[in-house]
Formats: C-alpha cells, structure tokens, sequence
C-alpha cells in the first residue's frame, strides 16, 4: 500500500477570481441559453440583464487573461505549435494549467461569449424586443447582428458539450478538473511544474469594477 505522504503535494494552479468567473459564467450562460431557447416574452428583460453581467465577466476574465495569475494568463496555456505537438506525443501538459486542447476551448468559449453578448445588445426579435442599442444601428445592421447571435448561440452550446465531455473523460482517467476548479489546486505530476503564487484579489476587484463601467457605459451610449 502507497504512502499517502508519497503522494504529490497540490500546487496552486487557478486563483479565487478565475474559479469565481468560471462558475457564474456556468450559471449565466446556461440561463441565457435555457431562456433564449424558449423565447417566453416574460423572460427576454432577465435575459438580457444576464447577457449583460455575462459580458462584463467576459472583459474581465480577457483582461485577467493578460495581467492576472501565472497560470490565468493566456501566454501560460495558448496553445503553441510546439506545445500542441509535445502533447499529441507525451499527452501530458507543460503547465500544470489547460492543456493544449484545454486551451483550445477557453479560447473558443471565450470568442463565441463575446460574440453573444455583444451581438445581444443589437439584436432584435422583429416583434416586441429589441437589445438596448438596437435603436442606435440601421435596422438591416440589427437583423444582421440577430443573426449572429443566434449562429454563436447554437456554436456555444455545441462547444460546451464538448467541454463538459473533455471534463467527464478526464475524471473517468483520474484527472478531477472540476475539482481542481473548486480548490484551485492540482497534484504535481511533473516535477517542471512550479507552484506559482496568485495575483492580488484586489487588483482582480479593481478590474472587475472597470469591466463593469465599461459596460454600463457601453449599454447606456
């Protein structure tokens, strides 16, 4: 019988802010996704708002992407060429964060909620709603952007399937991944990997509110 203290020690790999965004864009996104798909009139105000919210975390979780933690930074886990290849080959990962594959994904998800959200606030529904800067653009531009919203909405729930797949076949091979976006914490299964500290939370707070000016400024044009 193992050791339990033979056992690697967790090292820090998703901060406080990181895991907090991936969970409410979790419950965001699938409101969204459940209201938009049953087009009740009674939900689209709520429907909305929460677009709204889901595109401040978006801006946020980009900006976190470039001045957060080590391992929140897309220069941590983009997937290069060379990192693809070595994956493909060894299937381990250089960095204790998303794996090549990983990344692929963080980066889809993130493109397709940014397309949403943004096409939300013009878009229309030719009847009794329309996003709150549908009235600022042409109406063939509005129905253009309704389009898109509706084509990155079908591409967002394919692509979560996707995602929520890749995570259930890492758990059937031992490798928890909702519970390391839980604690923030995996075993080190390389000894290259670094136990690297966490970006300040207030730092995260200060852009966290930025985000959300930004975007109350934009709806409010």
């Amino acid at each position: 019988m193992s050791d339990p203290q033979d056992s690697p020690a967790p090292i820090r790999v998703w901060d406080l802010p990181t895991r907090l965004v991936h969970w409410l864009l979790f419950v965001l996104v699938t409101f969204s996704l459940v209201t938009g798909l049953l087009g009740d009139p009674s939900l689209i105000e709520n429907h909305m708002l929460v677009g709204q919210i889901t595109l401040v975390l978006v801006v946020f979780r980009i900006v976190w992407g470039l001045v957060g933690s080590p391992r929140s930074r897309f220069a941590d886990f983009v997937p290069a060429p060379g990192r693809v290849i070595a994956y493909l080959k060894t299937g381990r990962a250089a960095t204790p964060g998303h794996n090549p594959l990983g990344a692929f994904s963080v980066l889809g998800l993130l493109v397709l909620l940014l397309a949403q959200t943004v096409t939300g606030l013009f878009a229309n529904d030719d009847i009794f709603n329309e996003g709150p800067l549908a009235g600022s653009v042409d109406k063939g531009v509005s129905d253009w952007m309704t389009g898109i919203h509706e084509l990155s909405g079908n591409l967002l729930i394919a692509l979560i399937a996707l995602h929520v797949l890749v995570v259930v076949v890492h758990r059937l091979k031992g490798d928890n991944l909702i519970l390391a976006m839980i604690t923030g914490r995996k075993p080190r299964q390389d000894a290259a990997w670094e136990d690297r500290p966490y970006a300040s939370s207030l730092l995260a707070a200060v852009l966290l509110a930025a985000s959300g000016v930004l975007v109350w400024l934009l709806v409010t044009l």
